[in-house]
């Protein structure tokens, strides 16, 4: 592993949450973003985690930002970082070459909520 943008760790947590039990599965982490997958409400989406000024609500087919968890400041994800989780999104996993990040993230998607 070269650089923290390659990352492709996966991790599941489950917390609890008003007496409901959600899980959270770690995808990957690209320069200072962290790639989250959780038990969740339809479209199928992922959460784009910038530490302490967004959490964007990312549509998994049509990589669109549909909503915002939180925002500081009104910060929202660029054009520019959007093209680089596009390309990020095609490479092939570090933890499975066998599949890319998008597939990684559709995969934790089925099984956090089927």
């Amino acid at each position: 592993m070269t650089k923290k943008q390659n990352d492709t760790s996966h991790s599941l947590k489950i917390k609890q949450k008003n007496n409901h039990l959600k899980e959270m599965a770690t995808v990957g982490t690209m320069d200072d973003f962290t790639i989250l997958v959780y038990t969740d409400h339809d479209p199928s989406h992922f959460h784009l985690l910038k530490n302490g000024e967004f959490e964007a609500k990312i549509n998994i087919e049509t990589l669109e930002v549909f909503d915002y968890k939180f925002q500081k400041n009104g910060k929202t994800v660029s054009g520019s970082y959007l093209r680089k989780l596009k390309r990020w999104l095609e490479k092939k996993s570090l933890r499975n070459s066998k599949i890319t990040n998008k597939e990684a993230i559709q995969f934790s998607w089925q099984i956090l909520n089927s």
